[in-house]
């Protein structure tokens, strides 16, 4: 096997709609942005293995086991993520028989994943990190121009997996859904998928697993040409999205039906908005458009209050005021993303004079830097470079 040049990379997401009900079986809408996580792998000799990270705060060197895949090689505590991300397509890559070499592996993000608090920008880097490294990795394997196609059925379930094991099978999935297949609509796969799969796994395991029929739903859906995405982040607070989701959890065993009867109204309004999200193409009637922003803030209200009902801040009152405040100074509609908190706002207007004004406005706030992102919905992840 001769040197091999490996890079990937995939995209940032912004959860528009979902936010707890995804991970509870729901249906949730992302958007990819055009900020990636880019990862390049290359050739050592012998089964050595060197990893650089500065952004995710590793770096180091280790080896590789090449009969069982496994990377010996210590991480700094919360750095799980980053060593499942090249385990796991390694184990899948030796149980399939191929004889993997050492390797380099180099991670870092575009500057729109720190918001100038720390790394984080709620843009997703652990997401994106995992898909671009394993789709990289299985490219180790692949031969001359083979090595730029992507199998991303096999990159998703991988990335699932590895998310799944490094995380304590906590989330939904979604943004490693994203990260590989761009902008899409989303309903998670079953939890009891990452069941069977033993705590002491082998990579006989991984294979099997791989292979099952999953039964999450994907469809590719881009958002509307007409809306563009203003992002901004709070500079120095942070919002923990396991803290948050354990927390909702918690208010679930108090409360089951009261969870399923807010559940239920939540999705509503999404699924509602996302259908006329859908009819707000090729047509100017602004019908869809407004019915659209009304179950958009039906379903944001909503789930401040499950915010409001397990007693953790989604949206503060705070969050609250400077969504208002957007809204009269050019954005059609406005939320926090995601889990919520003071992680980041996002907005959509719809023509250039409102994004003008709303980016002055958001720029004027202290607390807050407006990151220039723009969509990149059809992409996810790509490869590229040459195999052995």
């Amino acid at each position: 096997m001769t040197g091999f040049d490996i890079r990937a990379s995939a995209p940032g997401k912004i959860l528009l709609l979902g936010s707890y009900a995804v991970v509870d079986g729901y249906t949730g809408y992302v958007i990819t942005v055009d900020s990636r996580v880019h990862v390049r792998i290359r050739q050592l000799e012998g089964h050595e293995v060197r990893v650089s990270a500065p952004q995710f705060g590793v770096e180091g060197s280790g080896s590789i086991d090449s009969k069982t895949g496994e990377l010996n090689f210590k991480l700094p505590p919360g750095m799980e993520v980053f060593k499942a991300a090249v385990e796991i397509p390694i184990k899948y890559l030796v149980c399939l028989g191929a004889d993997v070499p050492g390797f380099h592996i180099e991670a870092r993000n575009d500057a729109n994943f720190s918001s100038g608090k720390t790394s984080k920008s709620g843009l997703g880097s652990s997401a994106g990190v995992t898909v671009a490294g394993i789709a990289a990795a299985l490219a180790v394997s692949k031969h001359g121009s083979e090595a730029s196609k992507v199998d991303k059925e096999l990159v998703h379930k991988l990335s699932q997996i590895s998310h799944s094991v490094a995380t304590q099978k906590i989330g939904s999935g979604f943004d490693i859904a994203a990260a590989t297949y761009g902008s899409l609509i989303y309903k998670r796969y079953s939890p009891r998928l990452m069941e069977r799969l033993p705590k002491d796994y082998t990579c006989d395991d991984i294979v099997k697993l791989t292979k099952e029929k999953w039964d999450y739903k994907v469809e590719r859906f881009d958002l509307p040409k007409m809306f563009d995405i203003v992002y901004a982040g709070f500079r120095n607070e942070s919002a923990s999205t396991v803290s948050f989701v354990s927390k909702v959890w918690d208010f679930k065993k108090r409360n089951p039906e009261g969870f399923d009867d807010i559940m239920h109204q939540i999705n509503d309004a999404n699924v509602a908005a996302l259908s006329s999200l859908k009819a707000v193409n090729g047509t100017d009637d602004r019908g869809p458009l407004e019915k659209f922003k009304d179950n958009f803030e039906t379903a944001r209200h909503l789930t401040k209050e499950l915010g409001n009902l397990s007693e953790v801040g989604i949206e503060p009152d705070e969050c609250s005021d400077l969504i208002d405040r957007s809204r009269e100074n050019g954005a059609f509609v406005a939320k926090l993303p995601g889990s919520g908190g003071k992680d980041s706002m996002v907005a959509l207007t719809t023509d250039s004079q409102s994004k003008r004004r709303l980016v002055e406005y958001l720029n004027s706030r202290s607390e807050l830097k407006v990151l220039d992102l723009k969509k990149d919905d059809a992409a996810g992840v790509r490869v590229n470079g040459t195999g052995p």
